[in-house]
């Protein structure tokens, strides 16, 4: 008979208790807001700023209670976070991708051209101060 897995706030809050910390002392420890670290024991993860912030703050919480920081987040992920789709087969088939943005596509602004004409002039005028033979 296999043993139900206990909730990954549940196993937070039971490491931080037996190691005899705080949610205070975490929080000083970690540079997390308490607040979020109720909200990670409470498995509110929609209080907590999204992404990769909420894999951070798990990671780091876990580690601060002497637990293993990337098991936690494989918990959490598996748990909490929808799996991801790859996007060439969430693209219809036979729809082309959409255009991706150059990195030139920006236009540059009248300034920097100044600025870099004028390091390029200033440049060969070194260059033929040089050359003439003024050393």
């Amino acid at each position: 008979m296999e043993l139900p897995q206990i909730a990954l706030g549940c196993r937070l809050r039971q490491a931080r208790l037996s190691r005899g910390l705080t949610i205070g002392d975490v929080s000083a420890l970690t540079k997390i807001s308490t607040r979020a670290l109720v909200a990670i024991e409470c498995e509110n993860f929609d209080r907590l700023p999204g992404g990769i912030f909420r894999r951070a703050y798990v990671t780091a919480f876990a580690d601060a209670v002497g637990l293993d920081g990337r098991e936690c987040v494989r918990a959490y992920v598996e748990a909490f976070e929808p799996p991801a789709t790859d996007p060439v087969i969430a693209r219809c088939p036979g729809r082309k991708a959409p255009p991706r943005a150059s990195p030139r596509s920006r236009p540059r602004s009248g300034r920097m051209r100044c600025r870099s004409s004028r390091r390029r002039a200033t440049l060969r005028r070194s260059m033929l101060l040089d050359s003439s033979g003024s050393v």
